[in-house]
């Protein structure tokens, strides 16, 4: 077949729906699993018109023969991305709610270290005025009993 062979309307492209459903892909895996879900629907309620229209015209044995061998692995694969798609749900709600309660411990950390920053400072600063204090007492105490400064140390 050459290109020559394959022509294509004008009418027949604007007979198609200018909707497309790859227009607007889905972006969460909720969106995923409503379309999964629908697209199920829609093919479940092909697959029944289809066998009532088949059951009307064969007989019993003849729809048994003539099942489409697709259909269950279609639906098969379809539940298969369903369950994985709940399951990638499930671990991306899990990991947020993970992500969360180590943002919270981290910040509880760093507030109980500023704090503890900040004792620290005030505990260091009251360690400068006890040696203070001692160096004052040591004076008064070598004064009073008439002790050489030098002996005493």
């Amino acid at each position: 077949m050459s290109c020559s062979d394959v022509s294509v309307s004008s009418d027949s492209l604007s007979d198609q729906p200018t909707t497309s459903a790859f227009q607007r892909l889905p972006t969460t895996l909720e969106e995923h699993l409503k379309a999964l879900r629908a697209t199920s629907l829609s093919l479940m309620t092909a697959q029944s018109t289809e066998s009532l229209a088949t059951s009307s015209s064969q007989s019993t044995a003849d729809r048994s023969s003539t099942a489409s061998p697709t259909s269950p692995q279609l639906l098969e694969v379809n539940k298969r991305t369903m369950e994985y798609l709940e399951r990638r749900r499930k671990n991306n709600d899990s990991a947020r709610r993970s992500r969360e309660i180590r943002r919270l411990r981290e910040q509880s950390n760093r507030e109980r270290m500023q704090a503890l920053d900040e004792e620290n400072v005030q505990l260091r600063a009251q360690i400068a005025l006890l040696r203070v204090e001692i160096g004052r007492l040591t004076i008064a105490m070598l004064a009073r009993h008439n002790l050489p400064h030098s002996d005493a140390i």
